[in-house]
């Protein structure tokens, strides 16, 4: 699976508290004001839930007149099932550019759960093509509230171990009833779970981490467990499960593929989302400036057991205020919350307070640079920190900087040494009342 140029080495891991990066934990209000919103219902645009027709086109037309109005804009949608296609070309079903004060918000439940439900719809098959539902780019002030983010068929599935035999290095499984399955599944993170308890077995992961020559194994179908009834042989694990385990893997995607892609958004407020399958991650937001999330839940549904290949949620390269609060992530193969900030390269050194600062890989969003940002130097056995007193473009693309620092370079820097910056952390970050449990990840990473 291909890296989004978003994903990449986590500098340091907390584990256990809220402070990401160099925030500090305080409270905060609510975002800039964008004005009194006017309202459309997709409805008037043709899209009609639970009709099972392809709801792609006519929610883009909502979006489109919304965004053409120039005005704060609240996009409603009924309570049931909407169904979107993938779309490689455009980057996502549902892409947005430059919208300013734009709410989508779904329907609720009598108990207040989100009661709209997008639903994408992917081939049952391996190595999936990326099939991202929202694509955020440069919004302002943009709002997600009240909606199900789904896929079917899911890109996951799970069952429970009915025979291990090690001889041979098998293990059969019968696919819960309503799960995903079909002849020659690939078997990627897989997992062990105790089905009493609904917990991850303390056993070393299945699959993360084989010889990749291993990944050639597949699942085959065999007579028996109604239809649904598979047989692996040959990836190494049967010394870790044993009949009556529960069992779970996904069946491996090709490029990135998020259920919402925010990249350069300023005051991007996720409200009471729930996410319960993934292709990739869940949710990945970088280059953006405040975050605020309400009971944003990434957990699995149904008869599964877990739910995607990567993180829940994976923010990269923000600045401002981030505020988590409620919301449960469970059942993550990866990890559920992860804020980190990209490395930089030192290109040139000119000077004991002078040097060139470049990404580490072609394509990534230029990082911007400010007087009295405090960078951080990855060199020697410990990371090291120098401030900026100015800075100048290299050209026109903003990819490469000048730094002129306010104090020498440490004598452990080099051409090559990677480097980070307190200009591209979070201000102030706040998580609270939020439940994290039953990951295979670790629970906060940054």
């Amino acid at each position: 699976m291909n890296d989004s140029p978003l994903f990449g080495r986590r500098s340091f891991v907390r584990l256990g508290g809220a402070l990401l990066g160099a925030a500090a934990v305080t409270q905060f209000g609510a975002p800039t004001a964008y004005g009194a919103p006017r309202e459309l219902h997709v409805r008037d645009f043709g899209a009609r839930p639970d009709d099972d027709s392809d709801d792609t086109d006519a929610i883009r037309a909502a979006i489109t007149a919304a965004i053409g109005s120039g005005r704060p804009t609240v996009v409603r949608f009924a309570a049931g099932t909407y169904r979107l296609r993938p779309d490689t070309d455009l980057g996502a079903s549902v892409p947005i550019t430059g919208a300013d004060g734009l709410t989508l918000a779904g329907a609720t439940a009598p108990d207040g759960a989100p009661a709209t439900r997008l639903l994408s719809a992917i081939p049952l098959a391996n190595d999936l093509a990326p099939a991202t539902q929202f694509r955020l780019i440069d919004c302002r002030g943009l709002t997600l509230r009240n909606l199900v983010l789904d896929y079917a068929p899911r890109a996951t599935t799970s069952g429970e171990i009915v025979a291990v035999d090690a001889a041979t290095d098998s293990v059969t499984v019968d696919v819960f009833e309503g799960a995903a399955h079909f002849d020659g599944m690939r078997c990627y993170s897989a997992n062990s779970w105790d089905l009493a308890t609904g917990r991850l077995n303390h056993v070393a992961p299945l699959t993360i981490g084989a010889n990749p020559d291993q990944f050639g194994n597949v699942w085959h179908s065999l007579p028996g467990g109604s239809g649904r009834r598979y047989t692996i042989t040959g990836f190494g694990f049967s010394d870790r499960v044993r009949p009556g385990d529960g069992a779970s893997w996904h069946f491996n995607v090709v490029g990135g593929s998020y259920n919402v892609y925010a990249l350069g958004c300023r005051d991007l407020r996720l409200e009471n989302l729930q996410i319960n399958n993934a292709i990739g991650a869940g949710i990945l937001a970088g280059y953006g400036h405040n975050l605020t999330c309400r009971d944003v839940s990434y957990a699995p549904a149904g008869p599964d057991l877990a739910v995607g290949p990567r993180d829940a949620i994976h923010l990269s390269n923000n600045t401002g205020r981030l505020d988590y609060r409620g919301g449960r992530l469970a059942g993550v193969r990866w990890d559920p919350l992860v804020s980190r900030s990209s490395f930089v390269r030192v290109a040139a050194i000119e000077s004991a307070r002078r040097l060139t600062l470049e990404p580490t890989s072609a394509g990534s969003r230029p990082l911007p640079f400010q007087a009295g940002d405090a960078l951080t130097f990855w060199a020697g056995p410990l990371p090291s920190t120098v401030r900026i007193a100015a800075v100048t473009p290299v050209d026109e693309s903003d990819s490469a900087f000048l730094i002129m620092l306010d104090a020498d370079l440490p004598g452990t820097v080099s051409v090559g040494s990677l480097v980070t910056s307190s200009g591209h952390e979070w201000d102030e970050a706040r998580i609270s009342s939020a439940t994290i449990e039953g990951n295979i990840g670790t629970a906060l990473v940054s």
